[in-house]
């Protein structure tokens, strides 16, 4: 018999961005993984937060971050400081919407 997950909802961080030239200079990917998974550590059900291989977005000076869930849009986003992240928590919380 298998289990569903605790979570609804996963967080993908592209830790290639940190290894590129031209990717972020303050802020790595590995610090932003684990910003989001405190910051949504009172949500619930909790995010899944990974880090993951190239997304192919691939912004210059930001990590690529990927927001995907289960009746929810997926979501591609460019995060160039770790404050933009205060931004993503919301939407993190937010229900999925029911999609037809």
């Amino acid at each position: 018999m298998s289990k569903s997950p605790t979570w609804n909802t996963v967080v993908l961080v592209c830790k290639a961005c940190g290894k590129r030239g031209s990717g972020p200079k303050k802020t790595r990917p590995k610090a932003i993984a684990d910003e989001l998974r405190r910051a949504a550590g009172r949500t619930r059900p909790r995010p899944r937060v990974l880090l993951t291989g190239c997304l192919g977005l691939c912004p210059k000076a930001a990590t690529a971050v990927a927001l995907v869930g289960e009746r929810r849009a997926t979501l591609l986003l460019a995060v160039e400081r770790t404050a933009q992240l205060a931004e993503l928590i919301p939407l993190i919380e937010r229900p999925p919407v029911e999609l037809e």
